[in-house]
């Protein structure tokens, strides 16, 4: 009999086993039972050793199931990242586009165009080139459209219309650039020119081609590019902004050209996804470049026909209020408060709705465009002989809306009249007129204002004259009258002191 101490080490060592060999010894003991080999532990050995390899395959197997499991699933983690990057960088461009086809102004569009060129791909810089065509040199000449040729119609037939053909490209142009990210901010007023006028170049590629070209090494380009004076790793691409198709024209005209690069010390490359991405913001900003571009003409249109009735009927002198030499105070203040009432309140209303100190809409001007232009600008000319009608300082320049809008003619004095006149013509310079080259709109309206100010400051002058005689005159009748009054009184008292009997002794 064994102690009872010794039961819970022998059971434990059954558990061991049960659990470590029971199945293997179990089957291999079947088996052995079932075969009834003549040497039943050789046999038995050997069913252990080809159990073991099977074990060790199933082992194999299944820790390779393991792994392809893991491998699919790390790939389909990487895919479903891919994917939602992907999503992500869709709908930042769908928001980038809409927001560029809400643009109320070119400029606005623009600032929108390149942050999004920065922001949605892998360019360090981007900047927008307008082309504009240039003057030919001597002796060679623009190529032109040629002219439809309808076919000859049997009689009563209406021959068909024109084709629509593809807008030429101008052999002799430049590309101007317009704007660009700060870091190219030099850029912007200079142009490049097309190969008729000088060298090769990858933009003029894409223009010609009506298309975005990609270079993934500037190095390797051909024509080859240089930045900033030097060589430099990185990639260009481009991506022509072109005209959609109307009445006349098919689509593919070039408005001009919207690059972008990733130029720098470290020089990224471009994948076909940038590529994808630019020519996808390009082709809504060539749409609203064009609807913007009809708008603002539309506005220039309207502008002009508003100057046009300032200049043609607004401020033009009315008989009832040209002052004559004959005229007698009344008559000529009657003749200067009618116009400060109707012609000159009406530019000053004008002034007020169409250049307000602050901006009004999208469109708007304000007196701010007129201040920030060089002091040879013509508009600067004109603005500096208003400043002085209405004694305005450099302190007070930010008022000067409200400055017009209460300006009192009746109370200008001649300095200030003097001061505009050599302010609006220094000496030696040209005369400004609402035909003047470079005069900005507000600068029409500005000269309006100042052309019918100085025209009443006229007669208003000759009035304030005129009231100081008058003032003059009764001062002086008023002290005639007085000294008069005491000549009588000194007369009387004179009279007095000669009649009265002398003092008794």
């Amino acid at each position: 009999r064994q102690a009872p101490s010794a039961l819970p080490s022998i059971m434990a060592d059954s558990a061991y086993l049960q659990e470590h060999v029971g199945a293997a010894l179990t089957a291999g003991l079947a088996s052995v039972a079932a075969a009834q080999p003549n040497d039943p532990v050789d046999y038995l050995a050997h069913w252990l050793l080809k159990y073991l390899a099977v074990e060790e395959q199933k082992t194999a197997a299944s820790a390779a199931e393991m792994l392809i499991k893991k491998e699919q699933e790390d790939m389909d983690k990487t895919e479903q990242a891919v994917e939602d990057k992907k999503s992500a960088l869709i709908l930042q461009v769908d928001q980038y586009k809409s927001d560029i086809a809400s643009s109320f102004t070119i400029e606005a569009m623009h600032d929108v165009l390149i942050k999004a060129l920065r922001e949605t791909t892998a360019a360090s810089n981007a900047y927008i080139a307008i082309l504009e065509p240039r003057t030919p040199p001597e002796g060679q000449t623009e190529a032109e459209e040629e002219a439809y040729v309808p076919p000859e119609v049997p009689e009563g037939e209406e021959a068909p219309p024109a084709p629509k053909t593809l807008p030429l490209v101008p052999k002799f142009s430049a590309l101007k650039y317009v704007r660009a990210n700060e870091a190219n901010s030099f850029l912007v007023g200079t142009e490049l020119v097309s190969p008729a006028l000088g060298p090769p170049s990858m933009s003029f590629k894409a223009v010609e081609a009506r298309a975005g070209m990609m270079h993934k090494s500037v190095m390797e380009a051909d024509p080859p590019a240089i930045f900033h004076d030097m060589p430099m790793p990185g990639s260009f691409a481009s991506a022509a902004m072109l005209t959609s198709e109307t009445d006349t024209h098919l689509a593919g005209g070039v408005l001009g050209l919207v690059c972008v690069d990733t130029v720098a010390p470290t020089g990224g490359v471009f994948k076909e996804q940038d590529e994808m991405v630019l020519k996808m913001l390009t082709e809504t900003a060539a749409k609203t470049q064009e609807r913007l571009v009809v708008e603002e003409r539309g506005r220039i249109v309207e502008e002009d026909a508003v100057l046009t009735k300032l200049f043609a009927e607004d401020i033009v002198t009315p008989e009832d209020q040209v002052a004559g030499d004959g005229d007698d105070v009344a008559t000529l203040e009657a003749k200067v408060d009618a116009a400060a009432s109707t012609r000159f309140a009406a530019v000053r209303a004008l002034l007020s709705e169409k250049i307000p100190a602050e901006k009004v809409g999208h469109h708007g001007h304000t007196m701010q465009e007129i201040l920030n232009l060089g002091a040879e600008h013509p508009t600067s000319r004109v603005a500096a002989a208003a400043e002085a009608l209405v004694g305005c300082t450099p302190d007070e320049t930010s008022e000067l809306c409200s400055l017009l809008a209460g300006l009192d003619i009746k109370v200008i004095n001649e300095t200030m009249v003097q001061e505009a006149r050599a302010r609006l013509l220094p000496e030696g310079a040209t005369p400004i007129t609402h035909e003047t080259e470079g005069l900005t709109f507000a600068g029409k309206l500005l000269l309006a204002f100042v052309t019918l100010a100085l025209e009443i400051a006229a007669p208003a002058l000759r009035l304030q004259m005129m009231r100081r005689a008058e003032e003059e005159a009764k001062l002086a009748e008023l002290e005639a009258e007085k000294a008069a009054k005491q000549a009588e009184l000194d007369a009387a008292a004179g009279a007095a002191a000669e009649e009265a009997p002398p003092p008794a002794e």
